[in-house]
């Protein structure tokens, strides 16, 4: 039973590791560009770039920025959690059964079960958690130079600067 809760354990762990990474994901509505989605390289109080996710670099002036959104991206969501957490389970109690051998006693194939339930559990838990840890930030510009120029700092920490390099 103490090996059970170790291997419980062991996966929460993995699960919850997971939900640590964070990620940030700005999205600019333009006044005369489409929206675009992605990270943050450089800000100034002159406008901003964002490097989008086809690696496409994108310039904004402060006086064509409309609206900035900013979202911590944890790197799990609730169905991908789930589906962890039902999965590690359903391992858990398969190993279980594998060490009984083809005699199976009913008290296997319940311990079985009920770590299957207890690992679509944990990893509900910590997609919600994941979910509900996902802030949200707006800046609100209405193409203002002034305004921007204001609050540009606020968007400093979501730097994220990649180098793309070509061979």
């Amino acid at each position: 039973m103490k090996a059970i809760l170790l291997t419980l354990l062991c996966f929460l762990n993995l699960l919850f590791a997971k939900a640590q990474k964070v990620d940030y994901e700005v999205k600019v509505i333009s006044a005369h560009q489409p929206n675009i989605k992605g990270m943050l390289q450089s800000v100034d109080k002159d406008g901003l770039s964002i490097l989008d996710y086809k690696g496409n670099y994108f310039i904004f002036k402060a006086e064509d920025i409309v609206k900035i959104k900013v979202k911590k991206r944890t790197g799990i969501s609730l169905g991908k959690s789930v589906t962890t957490g039902a999965l590690a389970g359903a391992l858990v109690g398969g190993a279980i059964l594998s060490v009984e051998g083809e005699e199976g006693s009913p008290e296997s194939f319940k311990i079985a079960v009920w770590a299957t339930a207890i690992g679509t559990a944990v990893g509900t838990i910590t997609g919600l958690v994941a979910e509900a840890v996902n802030v949200k930030h707006h800046l609100y510009i209405n193409r203002s130079p002034k305004l921007f120029e204001r609050h540009y700092r606020k968007l400093e920490r979501y730097i994220k600067i990649i180098r793309i390099e070509h061979f």
